[in-house]
């Protein structure tokens, strides 16, 4: 068996686009989103959806995008979110247990594969730009002197 069809469920997920209210996801609360997630969640939103598993009393299981939900928790506590905070999400049907997880990084990876890649890339420039120029080439700058100095020794 390969790995590529061992990440695949025994059985096809139903899945369902939704917008969800923050308040209603559980399972990221121990996540821990870095500050340039933040950062980049602030100035661009979420560029893609979370996926999500329905569990009792309609909260949401998040199988994919906690450190995104934890990161709009984080703007929202500090204003910087529209309240009440909701999020983009792809809610996974029909399966249980040890099946949902690999679903839904399955489910994760088709729906970024589906993003244009001009948007990616908008995206991506949109993002650059908000970042410090300066410290950016700084950065980039340092880091190729370290490569190639590891790469002559």
């Amino acid at each position: 068996m390969d790995l590529h069809s061992e990440l695949l469920p025994a059985k096809v997920p139903g899945c369902r686009r939704a917008t969800l209210l923050l308040v209603d996801l559980t399972g990221f609360d121990h996540a821990m989103p870095s500050s340039d997630l933040v950062e980049q969640i602030a100035k661009l939103g979420l560029l893609q959806p979370i996926v999500v598993a329905a569990s009792a009393k309609r909260r949401y299981r998040v199988i994919e995008g906690r450190r995104r939900a934890k990161a709009v928790q984080l703007l929202a506590a500090e204003g910087c979110w529209p309240s009440p905070p909701r999020l983009n999400a792809v809610i996974v049907q029909g399966l249980e247990g040890a099946e949902l997880v690999p679903a839904g990084v399955w489910q994760a990876w088709e729906l970024w594969s589906q993003v244009e890649r001009p948007d990616r890339i908008l995206a991506f420039a949109a993002y650059g730009e908000a970042v410090d120029r300066e410290e950016h080439a700084a950065r980039t700058l340092a880091e190729c002197a370290d490569l190639i100095r590891r790469r002559l020794r």
